[in-house]
């Protein structure tokens, strides 16, 4: 079967694939891609929506059938594209038989997933066979942990000297008031935070599998901190973000280290409230939802109730888009290290602070990055390194211009 396409919206129906389409029009202009799904209606009565908004005839855009149930239908869609962009979650259910039917036809693979035990799966089973294979399965390609990843990378490159650690800084505003504006997720998104809460007790085993190497001691070494503070180019109080960025940008980390015998830079992340008691309160209120995620009966009442469990932040309707696009976001990283090689008991003194900003982060950012990062493997996989396998962002764009990209963008 020839690959009539470069690219494949899989899971196009959903409320970020709409997202992706929108961005797509642009950013893969000069590439023939189509949609996929398991509902030709749904898929043809996005594709007449996104029209009446855009104003344009989108009726070039090839409609595929696939589903993940049906395997056939996915090794056939794997193989009339050199990438499919997966926007199918939760990913810890629905996300390996894509990987496979991708792997298995030959077409590089990117995911905007925010489940370490799904990453952590999959580097296992599959990152020999993709490597065999020449095929690329990038993960975690939306907001986590594109900005994160990139955001790393820019700071190495402008260092000047050698980073010990890295603290990122995570800030989300919300410009406007109003009960719906207060609605900023759609209960995808939802559930595929309350699925990673419920497998989170499998990550300590994957990590003790993937994490066999030891890697060098590094000093002094970047102790989390466990009680709401705050820094000096902001008034809002910060606590533990326990965000996939760590987990991926670790990932980073080990492979830097292993392909390059790089120095591991440290990581940690927080985010921001206005307040200190809705900071010291975070962290009970993410072991609630751990605790509830691990049984039936609560993980039911979760996802049967997100907007109650949320306080009004996850939406069971499409969230509206002029809401996300008054929601602003920074990720301020700081930076520490020293200006060249010396032995570790001597106190890193050089700073770099980093700042990533932007609007709708949610879906609008995680929609741009994932295209950013498919169009990177179209058009630099040459540059890529170790021709395939399961990598993260950072290792797999690192030598790529995907920050020029970006900017651009």
């Amino acid at each position: 079967m020839s690959r009539n396409l470069d690219a494949i919206i899989f899971g196009a129906s959903s409320y970020t694939g709409q997202f992706v389409i929108e961005e797509a029009l642009e950013i893969l202009k000069d590439f023939r891609w189509g949609i996929a799904g398991r509902n030709e209606k749904k898929l043809k009565r996005m594709l007449s929506d996104i029209e009446a908004k855009v104003k344009k005839d989108l009726s070039y855009i090839p409609i595929i059938i696939a589903d993940v149930n049906d395997t056939s239908s996915l090794e056939i869609m794997a193989k009339q594209c050199r990438i499919v962009l997966n926007c199918c979650g939760p990913y810890n259910i629905l996300g390996e038989p894509v990987v496979k039917a991708c792997i298995d036809a030959g077409t590089h693979h990117v995911d905007i997933t925010g489940e370490p035990q799904f990453i952590g799966n999959m580097l296992l089973k599959y990152n020999d066979l993709a490597k065999e294979k020449g095929v690329y399965i990038v993960y975690a390609c939306g907001l986590e942990s594109v900005p994160a990843e990139l955001g790393v990378l820019f700071a190495e490159e402008n260092f000047g000297g050698i980073i010990n650690s890295i603290e990122m800084y995570m800030d989300v505003k919300q410009t406007q008031s109003g009960s719906k504006a207060r609605q900023m997720f759609h209960t995808g998104t939802w559930n595929s935070l309350i699925y990673s809460f419920k497998y989170a007790c499998e990550i300590l085993k994957l990590e003790r599998q993937l994490n066999k190497e030891k890697l060098p001691p590094t000093k002094p070494k970047l102790w989390l901190k466990p009680f709401p503070h705050q820094i000096e180019t902001s008034h809002r109080y910060y606590c533990y973000f326990p965000a996939t960025d760590k987990f991926v940008i670790e990932r980073s980390q080990r492979y830097f280290y292993a392909s390059q015998e790089k120095r591991p830079i440290q990581f940690q992340s927080y985010i921001g409230f206005r307040s200190f008691w809705l900071a010291l309160l975070w962290p009970f209120y993410v072991i609630l939802l751990l605790i509830l995620s691990q049984f039936t009966w609560s993980r039911k009442a979760l996802l049967r109730s997100p907007h109650l469990f949320s306080f009004g932040l996850v939406s069971v309707e499409k969230p509206l888009e002029s809401v996300q696009n008054t929601i602003e976001f920074a990720m301020t990283l700081k930076a520490k290290g020293r200006y060249h090689e010396v032995p570790d008991f001597i106190e890193p003194k050089k700073e770099l602070v980093v700042r990533v900003s932007g609007k709708n982060p949610i879906y609008g950012v995680t929609s741009n990055a994932m295209l950013i990062c498919a169009k990177t493997i179209l058009n630099e996989n040459s540059k890529m390194p170790d021709n395939g396998g399961v990598l993260s962002p950072a290792s797999a764009f690192a030598k790529t211009q995907i920050i020029e990209e970006i900017k651009r963008t």
